[in-house]
Order: C-alpha cells, then structure tokens, then sequence
C-alpha cells in the first residue's frame, strides 16, 4: 500500500497500522450498480455528485487524544486526501472537487461523469463510493402538548445547552429569537432580494441567542447550476429553520434557554436539503462542541446502513458525545417509513402528533372537494368560508409560478392558484396580494 495505512499516534511519531482500516464497506455502494449496469448511454455520460470513503478512519475514530495528536493526525489525512484527489484527477480530467471531510467521515466529494465510476473505485484508497443523498424539510410541533411547559416549571430550560439546526438557516433577526422582529430589521441583515450580497456577516451576526453559523449552500442553489456557494451568514429566507429554531429555543419554545448554532444546508428556493453540505455541517457541528444537533429533515424509508449521513451522524455520537435529534419523516403511520438520517441506531427518532386543534381544510371547486393545507403562518380560516371565482395564475397561463409581480388590479376578488417551487411562498403571497388576490 503506497499511502497512509492508518495512524496509530504515539508521543513521539507517527505509525502505520493496517488493522486501523475502515475496511468492512463495499466498494460502490448498491445504489450504483444501477448506473454502472444501465445500457442507457445518455445515463452514462451525465455527471453525479459522489462522495468517496478513504481508507483511513476518520479524526473520531483515531484515537488521538491530545492536540498534538489530532492536529498530526489531521494533516496525515489531509495529505492522504491530496494525493488521492490528485490521482484520481490524472484518471478522470473531468472530475471536480466539491468539499472534503475528516473528523466523522475520511472522504472527498466530487462531481464526476457515471462512465467513470468504475476506474475511481479501483483505487486501492477508495473503500467506497456513493451518490450523494438529498433530503427534504420535515417540521414538528408543540411545547404545551408534549409536557414542555411542566418541565420549565421544575427549573429546566436548557441554559448551558448548545443546539446546532442543521435547516435552511434561522432568521437572527426574528423577535422570538431576541432579534428586533420587523421586516427593516430583517432587510437590514439579509437584503431586500436574493440577488443582494449575502455573502458576509455584519454587525447583527452573532447574536445572543444564535450564537454562531454558517451557509453551506447560499441563496440560489439548485438553481444556479447546482452549484454550491457557501459564506459565512447563515440567515434563513425559506423560514423552516427558523421554525424549528423557535420551536426548540424560542421564547416559548421547548428549551428557551438554549443557545443555538445556525447551520444553513437546505435550499431558500427550493425544500431541498444537499447531502454534502449536511455532512459538512456535522463536521462543522462538532468544531462548534454543540451538544446536540437536530436534523428536522430526511428522506423516506431510510436505510442506514447505505446512508453516509447516517453514517456521519453516528460518529458524531459515538466518538464525540453529541446528541442527535432527527425527524421521523411526513410519511404518516405507513409501516418502515421512518426516514434517514432518523432510523440510524444512535439517533432520537421524533415523530410529529396530530394535535387536538387540528382540522382539515379543503376546497371546493364546482362542487368537487379537493384537499388543502394549512400553513401556521397564514391567516386562519376557524369557522369562516372563502368564496370566489378561481383563477390559474393570470388567467393565461404566464407567471404561473407567481414569483413576478402580477398586474395592479388584475387579481380582485380573484381566489389565486400558482404552482410551487422556485421562489419562496411568502414571494408568492405577497405578488397575488398586491395584484388584489
């Protein structure tokens, strides 16, 4: 073997060790084979995101103690890194390198075409080699309801508790979360459009209550090419990860004692969660020594056992101590639905609860009932009727995903249908209302 073996650090020097090998994982995972075998060759000539597993463990499982010992360690793995990255690199031209790992998971992310998967897995470092997995928001709800309030009256409210939300960021600006709580404020700290430079902090980050953060994704992912463009302000304008960020340490949240580490992985534009920058931000959730973080989100019928953010998320509990909190999924009471990164062993799986004051809303169009959904921050409709005539967007089939500006007036007494996606729901309600919707 021509590269690091494993490293087994002493007082005085740095020993190869090849029982120290993370060396039980297939090398592709069974989510390739399908590409490898497919005979579609449109398939094979797209290019995928992928991350790779490294032979040697990662930082968590070295056993360096001291900060000698880890910071040696560290830069035994990143040369390891450099050189695989630098091989592969002669072999696949095409390949670009999107982000590294090392405290949870000793791998590289990169983009490579399908066609090529195979000459990366002959690499003797290589010991694994996976798609890169996306998630979906997932939201729960609420402190009265699960004894929250009982256990503030006993003297707990999670002071000296850190809590990394891993969401779309949390709104700093937020009066729930000791922010100001008005839309100059918020304008202030973010912009008035996705456009504006967001790239920064400034005099409003950190703050008390949040305490620390960053942006793995920026504003426009996945619509800028699918390209990631991380920065170091984590402000949320999607509103999941204030929600949840409020649900767990606002002012009538579950513990508002807590402080809060504002990790930005999941779309503004879009309920998309990037798998690179999840694993990224349990990395970056560690260097912060939260004690817990919370994941509300995930995919489906998870599977733990191929998942690397699974995977990720059970060393950060294993060899680092922390608590980690993911949702259950939006699945309902459908048997194995429970998603990842919930169904790993070491995670706390919480599912959401119909609550007592809940109701279904629907729609009624020419006297067929449709299903609806409510959202929290709308204007409730208890016990009243909406009636009106419907209308698709305009009416002629433009804007129809209602992120321009509509006419002035072209909307009155107009009940607005627009397609999701894109652009925020809050862009949406805002352009319907001014047009009169």
């Amino acid at each position: 073997h021509d590269l690091l073996a494993d490293l087994f650090i002493t007082d005085k020097d740095i020993t190869m060790r090849n029982d120290q090998f993370d060396s039980n994982m297939p090398n592709l995972s069974n989510s390739f084979k399908k590409i490898q075998l497919s005979a579609n060759p449109n398939q094979q000539n797209e290019f995928i995101n992928i991350v790779i597993r490294l032979a040697s463990l990662p930082m968590g499982k070295s056993g360096a103690k001291s900060d000698q010992e880890r910071n040696d360690y560290k830069k035994a793995i990143m040369a390891e890194q450099n050189e695989v990255v630098a091989r592969l690199g002669k072999l696949v031209p095409e390949m670009e390198l999107i982000a590294k790992t090392h405290l949870v998971m000793n791998s590289i992310f990169v983009k490579v075409p399908t066609s090529t998967l195979h000459i990366l897995s002959n690499d003797t470092s290589v010991t694994r080699i996976a798609p890169v997995g996306e998630y979906r928001l997932d939201l729960s709800e609420t402190v009265p309801f699960i004894g929250g309030d009982i256990v503030h009256t006993r003297g707990y409210n999670g002071t000296g508790v850190k809590v990394a939300v891993v969401d779309s960021g949390i709104d700093y600006m937020h009066k729930n979360l000791g922010g100001e709580g008005t839309m100059e404020a918020f304008e202030k700290a973010y912009g008035t459009n996705m456009t504006d430079n967001h790239t920064r902090r400034d005099d409003f980050f950190p703050t008390e209550k949040v305490v620390e953060g960053y942006d793995f994704v920026g504003e426009l992912w996945p619509l800028n090419n699918d390209t990631l463009d991380p920065d170091d302000d984590p402000i949320d304008i999607e509103g999941h990860g204030t929600h949840v960020a409020d649900i767990i340490a606002g002012k009538r949240g579950v513990a508002p004692g807590a402080t809060l580490v504002a990790i930005k992985v999941c779309s503004a534009v879009a309920s998309r969660c990037n798998g690179i920058a999840l694993i990224q931000a349990v990395e970056y959730a560690i260097e912060q020594e939260v004690d817990i973080i919370n994941l509300s989100l995930g995919g489906d019928y998870g599977q733990p056992f191929d998942d690397d953010l699974s995977y990720a998320l059970k060393g950060a509990h294993d060899d680092f101590g922390i608590m980690v909190v993911a949702s259950a999924g939006n699945c309902g009471d459908n048997p194995y639905c429970t998603g990842t990164p919930a169904a790993e062993a070491t995670a706390l799986s919480v599912a959401q609860t119909t609550m007592p004051n809940w109701y279904a809303p629907k729609i009624a169009v020419n006297g067929n009932d449709y299903a609806a959904a409510f959202l929290t921050w709308s204007v409730a409709l208890i016990n009243e009727t909406l009636s009106g005539p419907l209308i698709f967007a305009d009416g002629t089939y433009n804007n129809t995903l209602g992120c321009e500006a509509f006419a002035p007036g072209s909307l009155n007494g107009y009940i607005v249908l627009v397609d999701r996606g894109t652009c925020p729901f809050t862009t949406k309600v805002l352009n319907v209302e001014n047009a009169g919707g």
